[in-house]
């Protein structure tokens, strides 16, 4: 079965950088049939952070992206200890030279030997890739005081929990060289691996700890973004085009490719998320909607109210804000008198009819007053505000008896 896992270090809260690993993982496994695995690093006890733990998982969960097992590092430390072998501790000093090291005050930590060798695979993304390793230092597998580093417990969980393809951003690459050999080494079956260009910020520099909370999921979903903006936004990064999540999750994702994603290094683009929210948010039934954002369910929205702003909305203010003005909360300006003044002595011409022929009988009772005149006074008599849906669809909705109601309001103008 193939088996692929999310291992973030709960050091702080998810952003669009990290959450797209996981999310190309998640959808590998979906589309495969596959497991999906959470597992946390946090082997750094300093570090790591209960709060980031929940926060992690609550992320996840909001973007209903599902994992079959969770696994925390710090856990699991027997096991590491159970099949960790330090034969090669000190290689290459002799005896004496260990004891001077030692009455020094140096601790021994135990770094893994490297074959300073070309380590090559088929990249799921890169296609075929090469690590010169002569290049790199031992890296350090365990510390004097007998902690682990990132190397060994990665490689020993990817091995116990049968991960099969590791997808990951390609600032990883030498890690993943590292790593088969590490594999090789415990004579494990060496998985598949996948380097996603990482991602940047929108003017091209490197995303940094200083900028991601601008971008962090918590944020997204504070401010009122659907999970479907989010999701659509990541499955399109790279792939130069517009795809709709929902559409490609109903495919069961039989079209997602790992090697279609482009090879180019891929900058932010906030203003793709709010035509991705837009849409989204457009395309939701009030049931979705409430189950969405269940903060709305206080405000009574009916079905006909969200039919009659829902194609005007993009972005999760604008819900509120237009229900205030459908509801006629939100007046702040006037018809003029001499629109008033021309409805009320035509009032019987009106009944019946639907708003083209509303305009144009007006435009016949006063040939000086413009089309445009006449959608601004219809727009301020139903609602009193510049914004919110078309004339038209506010005519429609509201029914010329409603209309004429709106109109004693301003008989002693």
């Amino acid at each position: 079965m193939i088996t692929t896992r999310f291992a973030p270090s709960p050091t702080g809260n998810l952003h669009l950088g990290n959450l797209r690993s996981c999310f190309l993982n998640w959808i590998y496994a979906k589309k495969n049939n596959g497991k999906f695995i959470l597992r946390y690093d946090d082997t750094d006890q300093e570090r790591s952070k209960e709060e980031f733990i929940l926060s992690i998982a609550s992320d996840l969960k909001w973007l209903n992206i599902d994992h079959d097992e969770t696994y925390f590092q710090s856990k699991r430390v027997d096991r590491y200890n159970q099949i960790f072998d330090h034969d090669r501790e000190a290689l290459n000093l002799t005896k004496e030279e260990i004891e001077k090291q030692i009455l020094s005050g140096s601790r021994p930590y135990w770094r893994f030997k490297l074959s300073q060798n070309k380590v090559q695979w088929t990249d799921l993304v890169k296609g075929k890739t090469e690590v010169d390793l002569s290049s790199q230092s031992d890296p350090v597998l365990r510390r004097a005081d007998g902690s682990y580093l990132y190397h060994f417990p990665s490689v020993v969980d990817d091995i116990d929990m049968k991960i099969t393809h590791i997808i990951r951003g390609e600032d990883h690459l030498s890690n993943s060289a590292v790593h088969v050999e590490i594999f090789q080494s415990l004579d494990a079956q060496v998985p598949s691996f996948g380097h996603n260009p990482l991602m940047l910020n929108e003017d091209g520099t490197k995303l940094s700890k200083r900028n991601v909370d601008s971008i962090s999921i918590k944020k997204f979903k504070e401010e009122g973004y659907s999970t479907e903006s989010i999701l659509s936004y990541l499955y399109s990064v790279g792939l130069n085009a517009d795809y709709s999540f929902k559409e490609i999750s109903k495919n069961e994702y039989v079209d997602f490719d790992l090697s279609k994603i482009s090879k180019n290094l891929p900058k932010l683009d906030l203003s793709k998320i709010d035509h991705f929210q837009k849409l989204a948010l457009r395309t939701l039934s009030l049931k979705e909607l409430l189950n969405e954002f269940n903060n709305l369910i206080d405000f009574e929205i009916k079905e006909n109210e969200w039919n009659l702003i829902k194609n005007n909305v993009e972005k999760y203010s604008d819900i509120l804000e237009f229900l205030e003005i459908i509801r006629r909360n939100k007046i702040e300006n006037s018809p003029s008198e001499d629109f008033i003044k021309l409805l009320v002595e035509n009032i019987d011409k009106f009944d019946d009819l639907d708003f083209e022929e509303y305009t144009k009988q007006i435009s016949q009772l006063n040939t000086n007053i413009t089309k445009k005149e006449i959608f601004i006074n219809t727009r301020y008599l139903l609602t009193g505000n510049n914004n919110g849906p078309s004339v038209k669809d506010l005519f429609e909705y509201y029914g010329f008896n409603e209309i004429k109601n709106y109109l004693n309001e301003f008989k002693t103008l």
